[in-house]
Parts: structure tokens; C-alpha cells; sequence
């Protein structure tokens, strides 16, 4: 058995997905009160503690690729986002990455629809493809599952 770690970054909520490509995905999120409390807490402790998150996380299961969701930078945030991104590919940099592009996703999900798809929208093709375990999930533990399926028929 093998995984596929499917990453939606984010420093408040980092949310991941183990998809097993010969079974049903399984879906967790990194979403703690610790980490809610971003404004209280330093840059570099909330990194270390994603960064290790993810370490554990990997010693613990046969993780085969990473697909993480591609960096889109706009606002206010965007060096602490690009920061956090950047922490967590080289946490797992030795496995295979691959970068899974808002347009990827939707052609994994939507392929005949053009231009921009809502989250919303795709989480309800999760939702029909995965009733019986998508119910209960976060929003980001949701996009990395999006991530981790479209990114698992990507070549490297």
C-alpha cells in the first residue's frame, strides 16, 4: 500500500489528505487551536510546528508523491504564505513533489468547464464522487484531497 499526500498550504490551517490510490482516500487537517492562533504565535514556531507535523505524518505512512497546491501569492499575507509554502515542499522535499495548479484541479474535476470554477464547486463533485467520508471535512482538508487526486495522474 501507498500514499499520496495531497497538501493545501496554509499557516492557520494546513489542511492534508493520504490518498491511496488502490482504495479510499482518507482525510485529515492540520487545524489546531494553537495554530488558529495565528496572531499570538511567531512566524518561525508555526512553521516548526507545520514543518514537524508533516515530518510525522511521513515517517508514519508509505508516502509515494506529494502534491501540493501551487503557490498563488496576492494580499497582504503573501510573504507569509510564500514562506509556509516554501517550509513545507523542503519538509518533504525528498519525496517526489508535484504543483497542482487551480486550472489542474478543475480539469480533474470539470474537464469540460472553461475558466474559473468556485471551491464550492468542486467540493460538491467530491461530495458525489466521496459521500461517505467528505460530509464531516474541512475546507482545507477538502482542497487537499482536490489536490492529491489531480495531482495523482500528473507526470513528475
Amino acid at each position: 500500500m501507498h500514499y499520496i499526500l495531497g497538501i493545501d498550504p496554509g499557516l492557520a490551517n494546513c489542511g492534508w489528505a493520504l490518498y491511496n490510490p488502490d482504495g479510499l482516500p482518507s482525510i485529515g487537517t492540520w487545524y489546531t487551536k494553537k495554530l488558529a492562533t495565528s496572531h499570538a504565535l511567531d512566524l518561525d514556531l508555526r512553521l516548526n510546528e507545520l514543518t514537524r507535523r508533516l515530518k510525522v505524518l511521513d515517517s508514519m505512512h508509505p508516502i509515494t508523491r506529494v502534491c501540493i497546491e501551487a503557490p498563488l501569492f496576492f494580499g497582504p499575507r503573501a510573504r507569509d504564505l510564500g514562506v509556509v509554502w516554501g517550509a513545507l515542499v523542503s519538509a518533504i522535499s525528498h519525496r517526489p513533489v508535484v504543483h497542482v495548479t487551480p486550472k489542474q484541479i478543475r480539469n480533474h474535476f470539470l474537464p469540460d468547464v472553461k475558466g474559473k470554477i468556485t471551491k464550492t464547486r468542486y467540493h460538491g463533485v467530491l461530495k458525489e464522487w466521496y459521500p461517505s467520508i467528505v460530509g464531516k471535512q474541512t475546507e482545507h482538508s477538502m482542497d487537499a484531497l482536490a489536490v492529491a487526486l489531480a495531482g495523482a495522474e500528473l507526470p513528475f
